[in-house]
């Protein structure tokens, strides 16, 4: 989260809102975004719990190479995480548009969901965009569910109908396991299960094998 200059703007045109949001909440990122910030301004890294439990630690992360990002501090950071720092993407001429894409498509879907969330946490709001992104948005024409829209693995076993792990969920309102379900997929703290009614995300610690 980039802490310094308090009219710190980003070198592509946002509006104000949109500008907030990508400014206090950059801890929060998702593999498929990438925000950008002016090199010129010296920038202090902080995540908290908070900021990582929706989406995990990254592996990776992509920066300009401006000398902002070149720090011994932001260095010492992301070396005690274990997240990489890219300044570029290898071989890849249209690796920077690829970026400056998903850019765009976080800012469009944040427009789009502002009549919505009036009155809602910068966070909230982030969070759901960041969902909508990843989770929610189903390619034209397609009739598949969700899930399989966005994992093809996924798909391929669908079209294959390979039996899926049975699981059980613990439901928090009554502090009973319920099950068994079949457990579609398995992520960082989080799994998708199929009930009999719907597909569900559920956090990992409410799972164990129907054994």
């Amino acid at each position: 989260m980039p802490m310094g200059d308090p009219n710190l703007k980003s070198p592509r045109t946002l509006n104000p809102e949109a500008c907030q949001v990508l400014e206090e909440l950059q801890g929060a990122v998702s593999a498929r975004q990438v925000y950008r910030i002016d090199p010129s301004v010296d920038v202090t890294v902080f995540i908290t719990t908070t900021d990582l439990h929706p989406t995990g630690i990254p592996s990776a992360v992509k920066t300009d190479n401006g000398h902002a990002y070149a720090l011994q501090k932001v260095w010492q950071f992301l070396q005690l995480w274990g997240v990489s720092d890219k300044f570029g993407i290898l071989h890849s001429l249209t690796g920077q548009a690829i970026v400056e894409r998903a850019h765009g498509t976080l800012k469009w879907v944040l427009q789009k969901q502002k009549q919505g969330m009036q009155g809602e946490t910068l966070h909230i709001r982030l969070a759901k965009a960041l969902y909508t992104i990843n989770h929610l948005m189903v390619l034209q024409n397609s009739n598949n569910p969700v899930m399989l829209n966005h994992h093809l693995s996924l798909q391929a076993s669908d079209e294959m109908h390979q039996p899926r792990a049975k699981v059980q969920v613990r439901n928090l309102v009554t502090k009973q396991w319920e099950g068994p379900y079949d457990l579609i997929a398995l992520g960082r703290g989080y799994a998708c299960i199929s009930t009999d009614t719907r597909v569900r995300w559920v956090p990992a610690k409410c799972v164990r094998p129907d054994l």
